[in-house]
């Protein structure tokens, strides 16, 4: 059978924080190295206007119910203000500076590494289906000990689509020849991961609290 997980807080815990001013203030070195001046506050400013601006226009445009937006563009439309440009490289890569410092827990679940692991032994396909930025999600996950986890994946900000979406969903399905009459979503959010599930026809389980603290249903699915 093939199972689809979430990543966050489902397999792996993480709690940020992009309100503090520590957060930023890396980004603002990030840009002033490159011959930008910047302020902590106004950049904060500026990552809320023009990601919702970004957004908007993705919502107009109509393609998908749940659109998402590669946050990297975001960096790039702030450079902009201060006069300079960032490649694609450099606007992954300051991203990643401001995210790390936003982080205040990221860590795998107790337990959660075992689950994947008797699953796997029982034969289950296992999937990463997750609403999450790839500039810096590829690295947590591999931080967390899953990079070699999966039979394969796809996150939000690659795809232009974010759960709830059922199209979100048909991507995995369609890229990986997932059987929607067997598969089963395990994630932490009732809108996102149980209601997603629902709208595309699939069995879910309601992981709140991380996968490993329901190993027991999930573990039974594969027995029937």
């Amino acid at each position: 059978m093939d199972i689809i997980f979430d990543f966050y807080n489902t397999l792996a815990e993480v709690r940020t924080d992009e309100q503090r001013d520590e957060t930023w203030s890396p980004v603002v070195r990030f840009y002033r190295d490159r011959g930008m001046t910047a302020s902590a506050g106004h950049v904060r400013r500026l990552y809320g206007e023009f990601w919702r601006r970004r957004l908007d226009g993705l919502k107009a445009e109509g393609r998908f119910a749940y659109p998402e937006l590669d946050g990297t563009l975001v960096f790039k439309d702030i450079a902009l203000v201060y006069g300079g440009a960032l490649g694609d490289g450099e606007a992954a890569e300051v991203y990643r500076v401001m995210r790390d410092a936003s982080i205040v827990t990221l860590r795998a679940f107790d337990g959660a590494a075992e689950l994947l692991e008797k699953l796997w032994t029982r034969g289950a396909r296992l999937f990463l289906l997750s609403n999450a930025q790839s500039a810096f999600t590829r690295g947590e996950i591999d931080r967390c000990g899953f990079s070699d986890a999966f039979d394969g994946m796809l996150l939000s900000s690659e795809c232009g689509v974010r759960k709830p979406d059922p199209e979100f969903f048909r991507m995995l399905f369609g890229k990986y020849g997932i059987d929607g009459k067997t598969a089963v979503m395990v994630g932490d959010e009732e809108i996102n991961d149980v209601g997603g599930a629902a709208a595309v026809g699939i069995r879910s389980v309601w992981a709140k609290g991380g996968a490993a603290a329901h190993a027991a249903e999930i573990l039974e699915l594969t027995e029937k």
